[in-house]
């Protein structure tokens, strides 16, 4: 997936401003990145990590593994009912029961 992430920057105070700045553009990001990750592989097996950013003038990346997927998932459910953006929830809810799902089969 390395085509849908991007890059963020390395200095911690211009991240966080970035971050305070930007955060519907970095959620919806990692909303993205799993609505892909998704429609891209079989409804009954995902990867074991998803790779969202990359920080400026590093290799430094971040991931999200598999196993922080489901409280990654509601947390971006947390925002996305904040924010009333309830069409996402439910696409998000529906990717939670294919973490669940997959969890269950590989246990």
């Amino acid at each position: 997936m390395k085509d849908n992430k991007f890059t963020i920057p390395s200095d911690n105070i211009k991240l966080e401003y970035d971050l305070k700045e930007n955060k519907p553009k970095y959620m919806d990001h990692i909303y993205e990145s799993f609505i892909k990750t998704c429609k891209t592989t079989s409804s009954k097996k995902i990867p074991n990590k998803i790779e969202l950013f990359t920080f400026s003038e590093t290799s430094l990346q971040v991931i999200i593994k598999q196993e922080h997927y489901k409280v990654t998932l509601e947390n971006l459910i947390d925002y996305y009912i904040s924010t009333e953006e309830y069409e996402k929830c439910n696409k998000l809810n529906k990717i939670i029961a294919i973490v669940d799902s997959d969890s269950t089969t590989s246990s």
